[in-house]
């Protein structure tokens, strides 16, 4: 049997409880994208975020470089965008000339409404002694 409090069961209540809690929850998660150039090189990026209620909170931004052997000097142009109808809006960017193969990262630490599509664009320029330098861009999908 079920004892009424003020109108509503009391299991109801707890039912409610529980599926409040449950929305709320934190959602820790990373999206990165890829690409390659000639050469077998690649390169990828993206960032780490947490949904918590009506935020997206990213934490950092990472990438990843296979280029030229012993390349110290790759750049890389990581973005976090807006997917949004007409022109997609930049919300934070970073660069950096001297970018060695292999992994890097650089905290963000900013958050965003849930209501924003956001996705990384990252493109990397590949060093190459005495010649020119070739590049692509990394696409993520959309949290």
């Amino acid at each position: 049997m079920k004892r009424i409090i003020g109108g509503i069961a009391t299991t109801s209540l707890v039912v409610a409880t529980t599926i409040l809690t449950t929305t709320t929850a934190a959602h820790a998660a990373s999206t990165s994208g890829s690409c390659s150039v000639g050469n077998g090189w690649s390169a990828s990026g993206g960032f780490n975020y947490t949904n918590s209620g009506t935020n997206h909170s990213v934490s950092s931004y990472f990438w990843n470089i296979n280029g030229q052997s012993g390349s110290t000097q790759n750049d890389v142009y990581g973005e976090i965008r807006r997917d949004q109808t007409g022109p997609d809006s930049s919300l934070w960017s970073f660069s950096t000339t001297n970018a060695r193969n292999g992994s890097g990262s650089v905290g963000v630490n900013r958050t965003w409404p849930t209501n924003y599509a956001l996705f990384a664009q990252t493109r990397i320029v590949f060093d190459r002694n005495n010649a020119s330098d070739p590049s692509c861009t990394a696409t993520s999908g959309r949290v």
